[in-house]
């Protein structure tokens, strides 16, 4: 299997964890990709998480978001600012 499909298939058990009911396992996922690089599907739905209603899935998606040097998380943030809800 050469790196293309692994790379396509890693990132596909991200995006389903991050879309997961799982708290701990979104919690881990996000933590993971702390330092790692990632591509703006990625990005968009670490900003999803930001609005989960697990605290530490927020703090984890925040966290990962600032930290990481994607020039694009800004424009996937931005939105965020005008949210009703406080606590993002």
């Amino acid at each position: 299997m050469d790196s293309f499909m692994l790379e396509n298939e890693k990132k596909a058990e991200i995006l389903e964890s991050l879309n997961s009911d799982d708290a701990e396992l979104k919690r881990e996922t996000i933590t993971d990709l702390l330092g790692s690089p990632i591509d703006d599907e990625i990005i968009a739905e670490l900003v999803e998480c930001v609005k989960d209603s697990d605290k530490g899935v927020r703090d984890a998606a925040s966290l990962t978001l600032m930290h990481n040097g994607n020039p694009n998380i800004p424009a996937f943030v931005v939105p965020l600012i005008s949210s009703e809800d406080i606590s993002v």
